[in-house]
Parts: structure tokens; C-alpha cells; sequence
């Protein structure tokens, strides 16, 4: 259970290899990578950063116990032997700090095996990860004869310990950050990975001023080089083919999807006995950063109300669905966030933390 085991995030590295910038404190979503572990261990008996900079870590004493290596600079066992010496921990759950993507199911599994062996240790592939493992005190033997004959390697020291195996198939979630470039190529293949976030623009009324927001929306984005997608939502129907054209020849004659293409430009027109779901749409433009919306008012998407005075007469978003109110009323009384309805810039932040992202 994991309110019996102390975790142990690793942190305590010269990070040279990393040009000497920490890998805890590198960027995820926003967050640091140590933030982001630190929000995943909760559950646990005790979280303990081992470190050997208090000073680097003190924002996080109101969470986690610092302990600083005993034996320095021999890595990881030197943790490993400092954190049983240092505490009365029975089971600790160790993960390295520069792991960013564990799976959380990973952790929750791992910790409700019971197991005979000193340790439980993840394999993947046939390799081994003894940063990602569950140790009991009954190790503190063998790291002290290895600490003092001078032999500091983990596969020594797993070698030694009689241990269990928790294979596990999520090779990203092993994925270990060591240097620059594997840290640029890490952010590049998460946003590939990356689905849009979708935002709802909507309002009470018609003439309210949306398609004018989101066209200041769209320049705003496009300005930090975001990929933005647009879904309107007509109730009457529409027609953007123009008579006499070849395409409208082709539609007219009966033709179900017609498509014109060209160097810049692609169009598919699909005739539909009914409305294509709006999450099929969406899955149309997986490359997107953002897709915005515009009149989906039963949607389930968070939305962004537009609320124009002299038009617009009551909010119509649920408070749980509310981003924020865009309005050009002065002092409308709204519970949440009100912004100028003109501000650009301000909403556009919004999104981005709507979205989680990382700005670099």
C-alpha cells in the first residue's frame, strides 16, 4: 500500500551532462519536472527529495523531507544508503528526477505488489531501470559493504539483492533526460503527441461580437506561432460553393465529396444526409495547437462567452464549462473571470493555461 512507503525522488546529480543546469527543474507543461513528481507521489507515507542543495529545494519543505547524501558524490547507492540511514523507512519507491513521463498506473501497481524479495524492480525490453524500483531496508547490508569495498555501481548492488521484476511494455515512461538535445527532443515529440485543446466561443444572442474576437484571437496566436483551427457551427445550413463553378457542377451533377486542391489550398465538400459529430470534426485536425469554436452552445468544450452591452442579456455557460467572460461592459457582475472584450493578449493566456503549455 502506498501509505505504507516512504517515496524518493532523486535528485542529488552534478547534472554535468546537462551543461550543469538541474534536470528537477526543467520545464514541463509549465511545470517543472520535480513539481509534476512531486503532484504524482501523493498517497505515499512520506515524499523525500534526496539533494545535496537544501537551498535549491527549500520551496518544496512544506511537502517533502530534503536528506543530503551521507557518502558524496558516489551516486545513486550513496542516496539510496543515506535516505535508510537518515530515515526509519521500511519500503521506499525510488524514481529519478529526470524521468518526466512515468505512467502513473506504473507507480500505483508497482506499490500494491507485495513482494518476498529485497526489491521490485521495473524491466522493460530485458533491461533493467534500479531508478525505478521499490527497495527494502533489507538492502541497507549490501549498499554499506559496496560503499565501503568502494563499488558503486547499481548493477553490482542489484546484483547482490535477491529481486522481483514489474515488466512494463511503456518505454516512454523510462524515457531519461540527460542532455540538451534529448531534452529538445522530448518537448518536439510531445507536441506531436499533443492533442488540440479545443475552445468554445459563444454568446446568448447573435450581433454579439464573436467572429470579430476570434479573428483578434487568430492573429494574437498565430503572432506566437501557434497551429489554429476554426469550427463553425451553422444551424441554417450553408452553401460555399458558387454556382457555375466546376465544383458546383460537380455537386449539382452528384457527386457526394467533391475536393478542389491546389499549391496553397484544399477543399472537400461532403453532401450529408445528417451532422457529422463535432468529435469527428475535431479529429479531422490533429496537427492543430488550438481549435477554436465558434456557436457549439451545447457543446461540452469549456467555453469563452462573449457578452456585449447592449445585446447580450444573461451568461449561458455553466460555471464548470467557463473560461472567462469577454465583455465590453464595464462592470458586469459575473462569477469568474471577466476580461475586456478586446484584449487579445490577456486571452490568449488564458488559453495557454487552458491548454497547459509550455512557454519557452
Amino acid at each position: 500500500m502506498k501509505s505504507e512507503i516512504t517515496a524518493v525522488i532523486l535528485s542529488g546529480g552534478k547534472n554535468s551532462r546537462m551543461n550543469y543546469k538541474t534536470k528537477a527543474f526543467l520545464d514541463i507543461d509549465g511545470k517543472s519536472f520535480i513539481e509534476k513528481r512531486i503532484e504524482e507521489l501523493q498517497g505515499f507515507k512520506e515524499i523525500i527529495i534526496s539533494c545535496n542543495d537544501f537551498e535549491l529545494y527549500s520551496k518544496f519543505t512544506h511537502k517533502c523531507r530534503l536528506v543530503a547524501d551521507i557518502k558524496k558524490e558516489i551516486g545513486p547507492m550513496g542516496a539510496l544508503y543515506s535516505v535508510f540511514k537518515e530515515t526509519d523507512a521500511e519500503k521506499i519507491f525510488v524514481v529519478a528526477a529526470d524521468m518526466p513521463s512515468i505512467n502513473p498506473e506504473i507507480v500505483e501497481n508497482m506499490s500494491n505488489i507485495e513482494f518476498s524479495e529485497d526489491a521490485l524492480v521495473v524491466c522493460s525490453n530485458g533491461r533493467i531501470e534500479p531508478l525505478l524500483a521499490i527497495y527494502k531496508r533489507s538492502v541497507l547490508d549490501k549498499l554499506e559493504e559496496l560503499i565501503t569495498n568502494k563499488s558503486y555501481k547499481l548493477l553490482n548492488f542489484i546484483n547482490g539483492i535477491k529481486s522481483s521484476y514489474f515488466y512494463v511494455s511503456d518505454k516512454e515512461s523510462l524515457l531519461n533526460i540527460n542532455t540538451p538535445e534529448d531534452y529538445y527532443n522530448f518537448l518536439e515529440n510531445r507536441k506531436k503527441l499533443k492533442k488540440p485543446t479545443v475552445i468554445n466561443i459563444v454568446a446568448s444572442c447573435s450581433n454579439s461580437g464573436k467572429t470579430t474576437l476570434i479573428e483578434g484571437l487568430l492573429k494574437a496566436l498565430k503572432k506566437k506561432n501557434y497551429i489554429v483551427s476554426t469550427i463553425k457551427h451553422d444551424v441554417h445550413g450553408f452553401d460555399i460553393d458558387k454556382e457555375g463553378k466546376d465544383t458546383y457542377r460537380h455537386r449539382i451533377a452528384g457527386a457526394d465529396n467533391v475536393a478542389i486542391s491546389s499549391a496553397n489550398r484544399f477543399a472537400l465538400i461532403r453532401e450529408l444526409k445528417e451532422e457529422i459529430p463535432l468529435e469527428d470534426v475535431i479529429k479531422t485536425m490533429p496537427q492543430s495547437d488550438f481549435i477554436i469554436l465558434e456557436g457549439f452552445k451545447k457543446s461540452n468544450y469549456r467555453k469563452i462567452e462573449v457578452f456585449r452591452k447592449g445585446f447580450s442579456k444573461n451568461i449561458i455557460t455553466p460555471r464548470e464549462q467557463l473560461i472567462a467572460v469577454a465583455t465590453d461592459e464595464e462592470n458586469l457582475k459575473v462569477d469568474g473571470i471577466v476580461v475586456n472584450l478586446n484584449d487579445y493578449d490577456t486571452i490568449v493566456e488564458l488559453m495557454e493555461k487552458e491548454a497547459g503549455l509550455c512557454i519557452l
